[in-house]
């Protein structure tokens, strides 16, 4: 039997012999949500634990919306236009507003793929940059001994700190999206690798990582990563979450 497995932008397809598949195990997920724009203004409006974004948002001069950068910007094109449109109407207008990417330690987008990541509107007509792991972070107190702390100026000096991602499994975190976007994504390059060490630490038990997939609960990875992320104060956060196929 014939299975196309995703790889990169597209898949491969891969020959099984059919006596040694018992069956293909997928999830069973909620159907899609048909309009995408009207729910997410809906979240807004009336978010979780959160009073409503046109609230936080009124009278910020300096808003930075982080978003995840190519190697995790699946839906990007989906959510951030809404929430583009959203802060215009209640006043946080494209002279106030940075879009910043959060690459971590990774490399900065071609303008190619910056267009490609947020749409053509954002790329041309926001204030849209990547974070540099090497210059342009404030050195903030260490958040222990072993971790110095060090993140992305533009976004210790907002006045308004949105977080815009996806929540999906992550290996070692547990779960992406959230504080991931802030700690290790805008953080200097000493404090991802430092940040990173933590998942070589602490086995449980039975012998396993505790920073692993799906794990919050005594992930020493998640916890430094939320106790760091929080010292920035998000104002506050859209997080979706994708269907099985994007």
């Amino acid at each position: 039997m014939s299975q196309h497995m995703r790889y990169g932008r597209g898949t491969v397809k891969v020959d099984l012999a059919e006596d040694g598949c018992r069956g293909i195990l997928q999830p069973t997920l909620p159907p899609p949500i048909a309009n995408p724009n009207e729910a997410i203004t809906r979240c807004l409006d009336d978010p979780v634990g959160s009073k409503p974004l046109s609230q936080i948002v009124a009278g910020r001069r300096k808003v930075v919306v982080v978003i995840p950068d190519v190697t995790r910007g699946e839906a990007i094109q989906v959510y951030l236009p809404p929430l583009l449109r959203y802060l215009e109407r209640h006043g946080a207008g494209r002279e106030n507003v940075t879009i910043l990417t959060a690459t971590g330690a990774h490399r900065t987008h071609s303008d190619a793929e910056r267009e490609a990541l947020v749409g053509a509107e954002a790329a041309h007509g926001w204030t849209v940059a990547d974070h540099d792991p090497d210059s342009g972070n404030d050195d903030l107190e260490p958040l222990d001994e072993a971790t110095p702390f060090a993140v992305d100026k533009r976004a210790v000096e907002s006045d308004c700190l949105i977080l815009a991602g996806v929540v999906s499994y992550h290996y070692c975190a547990g779960f992406g999206g959230g504080r991931k976007l802030i700690a290790p994504g805008l953080c200097s390059r000493a404090t991802v690798q430092a940040l990173h060490r933590r998942t070589l630490a602490n086995i449980d038990a039975e012998g396993r990582w505790r920073s692993r997939t799906g794990v919050l609960r005594g992930n020493p990875f998640h916890e430094i990563l939320e106790r760091a992320a929080l010292r920035l104060k998000p104002a506050f956060a859209l997080n979706v979450a994708l269907s099985w196929d994007r």
